[in-house]
């Protein structure tokens, strides 16, 4: 599979290369994003970043916003790539008071999970295009878009701490994507 990685400006960037190290993974800053970046690719990954959020800065994410919305290819955002698809789609995010850090659990129908997040935005409802998948004391913590392939999650999956679900819950939406 050929995965392209935007980079967000993350800070775990070699971890989520490293969740794909058995397909072809390209990363490209997130300032080159444009219609043409993902012609072969397989899977597009927005990640995660930490200098400049989504609502306080519009005018910088306008491309990748617009990249979101044309993107025929399967796409994950990961925490701020998270944060862009619900921007994209219409979500309502808030500045929390208080940066999360650490482990959460988060609930996912009746199933109670737990997952690394690093974060000071939430997203306190979706958009009408966009389905929540789980929630936590915070807010929204996965989506999924209606008709296209676009998932998100505010936490951070391909950090594998001990004890957390993320990977699990990552490889899920991996197979699905795959259609496996």
């Amino acid at each position: 599979m050929h995965v392209l990685i935007v980079d967000n400006g993350s800070r775990y960037l070699t971890q989520l290369k490293h969740v794909f190290a058995k397909d072809q993974v390209e990363a490209i800053n997130w300032k080159k994003v444009g219609s043409k970046v993902a012609r072969d690719t397989d899977l597009v990954v927005l990640s995660g970043g930490h200098s400049f959020s989504v609502v306080d800065h519009p005018e910088k994410w306008k491309n990748e916003v617009a990249f979101i919305r044309k993107c025929k290819k399967p796409i994950i955002g990961i925490c701020l790539g998270f944060e862009l698809i619900s921007y994209a789609y219409g979500s309502t995010l808030k500045r929390m008071k208080n940066k999360e850090k650490g482990t959460i659990q988060i609930t996912m129908g009746t199933k109670k999970f737990h997952v690394f997040e690093n974060h000071r935005w939430v997203v306190e409802k979706t958009g009408p295009k966009l389905l929540s998948l789980a929630q936590s004391k915070d807010g929204v913590e996965a989506i999924r878009h209606r008709k296209k392939p676009i998932y998100g999650f505010q936490f951070h999956p391909e950090m594998f701490v001990r004890k957390t679900d993320g990977k699990r819950l990552f490889s899920q939406v991996i197979r699905t994507i795959k259609g496996k």
